[in-house]
């Protein structure tokens, strides 16, 4: 981190000075930053990415001469001339993702809020925009998206052609054309957005932007669609857009419509004299976790067996992650540098990780507890990476928290909906087991949380445990958590493990 704002400093020692503000022109990636004035800004960044079909950039209307109006309300520009894919699809993709780390490493020496830093788009760089928004990793994803008349889909029926020939090639594969398809790839964790084109867009097919905001709809992502009249297509913030005025307040009445993410840095929480309990896990772990009526997870509700008087609980459990894809991802490193010793660390994945390993959302480990690894191409970002086995990643987890002087306890997954003559079906023979091996080997606390949600489930039996899932047949209801938060409470009880004598006299 000191590297990268030392190399900042050093930027900043060239800055050419606007009445807008302070500007900072950087290389790599290649960017011309515009800071508003110290007295008005509010902490809030937005990344530009002209349009230009791919081939090139149109870096005035659809990129500088936008920042005069964000540096007005208080906002930070950075306008981003991306490389041309020149055959190599990934290239704009990582330097917008090069682009969001540069200002989020930055956020302390240009006051910049990191949990507020959107991505701005235009036609082709909406594409870029959207792709960066929805196939990014959690820590490189954009907080918001601000579309305008945006390619969304490579599909031939409402493609721009040029667009995807020059990203894609002539001949892109069914793959391709569904990864970098919006109306395919945005998912819940898609960021919200604010979409704007013309109806008579002879370019862009309309048709882009209007399935994208069903898609993001459909998966509950705030979206805010404007579709005028007339424009047609490139109007940027020049002058010549019959409804320019319009659309700049109503870009403005959305931006203050919602405040930046809340603080969510692991190890905040942490209470003097007090150790720390870090969950990390997936969606039966941590769910929407907001009313009764919701999905739940375990870690959300385990506070209620656990003194909080005497320990904290931070549940870093993320939906959809395994055990490789929660690393990969940069969510355990942040975990792994708030530890302290004396904390906690329940580990609890696995029903992800049979998933694919380079397709789909790319999160499957090879099965088993080997030391083998295979080396994959991620089809959603084109990365280079080694897969190990399930067992292979939780080994290093354990090596991680042991290293911190703190304490992992392993927790497998506990059963889905899934019954077989009348009696609950569970990984006893491979997740289940495979977990029971590594705590094993490792000399770590294990809570079989398979084996006792199967016998919690027996004996509520298969006609009336319906109302412990919510959805489908793996997520939970409130009341399902409750049940699997009592039998984790009953295996740290049943356990070696000092975490015990935090646990709720009952």
């Amino acid at each position: 981190m000191k590297k990268v704002i030392l190399g900042v400093i050093a930027a900043m020692l060239l800055p050419l000075i606007a009445s807008a503000g302070r500007v900072i022109e950087l290389d790599s990636p290649k960017l011309k930053v515009f800071l508003p004035d110290e007295a008005t800004a509010t902490g809030r960044m937005v990344v530009i990415c002209p349009g230009g079909g791919y081939t090139h950039l149109a870096i005035g209307r659809e990129g500088n001469d936008w920042a005069p109006y964000f540096n007005k309300l208080g906002i930070a520009a950075a306008v981003l001339s991306y490389s041309m894919p020149q055959g190599e699809k990934w290239v704009p993709f990582n330097d917008a993702v090069a682009a969001i780390k540069v200002v989020r490493d930055s956020a302390e020496v240009w006051g910049i809020n990191p949990r507020d830093v959107g991505i701005m788009g235009s036609s082709a760089g909406g594409h870029l925009a959207m792709t960066v928004s929805t196939l990014a990793g959690p820590l490189e994803r954009p907080n918001f998206q601000i579309l305008f008349y945006p390619v969304i889909s490579m599909n031939d029926e409402i493609a721009h052609k040029g667009s995807r020939r020059n990203l894609l090639g002539d001949n892109p594969s069914a793959e391709e054309i569904e990864i970098f398809s919006g109306e395919k790839a945005a998912f819940w964790e898609t960021p919200r957005a604010f979409i704007a084109l013309s109806d008579d867009d002879t370019v862009v097919d309309p048709r882009n932007s209007t399935r994208y905001y069903e898609t993001l709809h459909k998966s509950g992502v705030p979206a805010s669609l404007h579709i005028y009249p007339s424009g047609n297509h490139g109007w940027g913030i020049a002058e010549r857009f019959l409804y320019k005025n319009q659309m700049l307040e109503e870009l403005r009445l959305w931006l203050d419509s919602f405040g930046p993410l809340p603080d969510a840095t692991p190890g905040l929480k942490r209470e003097k004299g007090k150790p720390v309990l870090f969950i990390i896990g997936d969606s039966t772990v941590k769910n929407e976790d907001s009313d009764d009526n919701s999905i739940w997870g375990w870690g959300s509700v385990i506070d209620e067996w656990l003194d909080c008087n005497s320990i904290v609980i931070e549940n870093h459990a993320v939906p959809g992650r395994s055990a490789r894809s929660f690393r990969e991802e940069g969510l355990w490193g942040r975990v792994q540098s708030a530890l302290c010793p004396g904390d906690y660390v329940m580990i609890q994945f696995g029903h992800n990780d049979a998933s694919p390993v380079n397709t789909g959302r790319c999160r499957g480990s090879l099965p088993g507890t080997g030391n083998d690894s295979e080396s994959v191409t991620v089809a959603k970002n084109g990365r280079q990476i080694d897969v190990k086995s399930y067992g292979a990643y939780l080994r290093e987890y354990i090596a991680d928290v042991l290293a911190a002087g703190a304490t992992p306890i392993i927790v497998s997954p506990m059963p889905r909906n899934k019954w077989k003559d009348g009696q609950a079906v569970g990984t006893e023979d491979t997740y289940a087991a495979w977990a029971r091996e590594i705590a094993e080997e490792q000399g770590v606390v294990f809570i079989d949380l398979d084996a006792m949600g199967r016998k919690s489930f027996n004996e509520i039996g298969e006609e009336n445990i319906d109302p412990y899932f919510k959805g489908d047949k793996t997520h939970f209801s409130l009341k399902g958590a409750r049940l699997n938060a009592s039998n984790v409470a009953q295996g740290i009880a049943n356990s070696k493990s000092k975490l015990k004598k935090y646990l709720k006299k009952r």
